[in-house]
């Protein structure tokens, strides 16, 4: 059998006939690009109608503070749901849904629990790909620690 794995259209390996690869052959590298643009769509999520998606990341991050403060957790998951199929490419997007969001330097600033916690999240430029970098306590937030992620 040959190192390089063979793959269906399903993405399940199939069975190896030729012998390809280290044993001294030119290995076959058109599953190789295949594997590649698979990889590479999985990057950033398009729609059917091929605008970019939010690829939202550190969903644990969330579960983990609604864990603690269990008064968050239906507005933190209700944002995670709307920001993961959102298209948004300026604050005035994300205003749509979130009236009271705001942005700080690269930072999305969302309100939880009517401001009892903030959400803090690093967008890129585009905004298809966004990370949680703080959730914070009005407390926590007042004390202006988190801006040294936020603001270069």
């Amino acid at each position: 059998m040959d190192a390089w794995p063979r793959f269906s259209k399903g993405g399940r390996p199939r069975s190896r006939s030729r012998s390809n690869g280290p044993s001294g052959e030119n290995p076959d590298l058109t599953n190789f690009a295949i594997c590649e643009i698979i990889v590479e769509s999985r990057r950033l999520a398009v729609d059917p109608n091929g605008a970019a998606v939010a690829n939202v990341l550190t969903k644990p991050t969330l579960q983990a503070f609604w864990e603690r403060h269990r008064d968050a957790q239906k507005e933190l998951e209700a944002w995670f749901k709307v920001a993961r199929k959102a298209r948004w490419t300026s604050l005035a997007d994300v205003r749509a849904p979130f009236p009271t969001a705001d942005m700080v330097g690269q930072c999305l600033i969302f309100n939880i629990c009517r401001n009892k916690y903030r959400l803090i999240v690093s967008a890129n430029r585009s905004m298809t790909r966004l990370f949680v970098k703080h959730i914070l306590t009005h407390k926590d937030y007042d004390r202006n620690e988190w801006k040294k992620d936020c603001i270069r």
